[in-house]
């Protein structure tokens, strides 16, 4: 009888924790679905009061975070991370006031490839954060290049920035 109480009470304590996880999980995805909404309402705004770039970088964000809650899918094709990284570059570009350019070559080929979602973005933000800190006249130009190769993805970003140390290299690669 005791054992029986006691799995009843460790039956009774899972039963709690898995209900607080599902109202935790209902919770995380009102949040972002808020955002989301309140984003299409301020483009929305913006659009009708005749702002088009605000409405332009709601949009922009809207896609960003629309990829970035998407819990269904770790990976999405290379056309759709490049349409969710262009979002980005508009936002930067208007942080750093158009202090970049970006530029694309790649291969038709290469856009149906599955790659890991918002996999380019850190990396851009890298070079457009760290490469481009010290330039101080003008603009920093990034190149972002894609092709397959034998049967891979090859992804190069590169950019004109200040570059790093051999030290700092030699570092990272430790």
């Amino acid at each position: 009888v005791g054992q029986l109480k006691t799995l009843i009470k460790e039956n009774e304590e899972q039963q709690k924790k898995k209900a607080e996880a599902e109202i935790r999980a209902l919770q995380s995805q009102i949040n972002p679905h808020f955002l989301v909404n309140s984003l299409s309402s301020i483009r929305f705004i913006a659009q009708v009061s005749h702002y088009e770039s605000i409405g332009r970088m709601a949009e922009a964000l809207m896609k960003i975070l629309s990829c970035s809650f998407r819990s269904n899918a770790g990976f999405y094709t290379f056309r759709e991370e490049l349409k969710v990284l262009d979002g980005f570059i508009y936002l930067m570009q208007i942080r750093h006031s158009d202090g970049f350019e970006i530029f694309y070559e790649v291969e038709e080929a290469c856009q149906d490839c599955m790659v890991p979602r918002l996999i380019l973005q850190p990396i851009v933000e890298n070079s457009i954060v760290h490469g481009f800190a010290e330039l101080e006249d003008g603009i920093g130009h990034i190149w972002l290049r894609a092709r397959c190769e034998g049967g891979y993805l090859v992804i190069q970003v590169e950019d004109d920035g200040q570059g790093m140390t051999k030290e700092e290299i030699r570092r990272l690669l430790l």
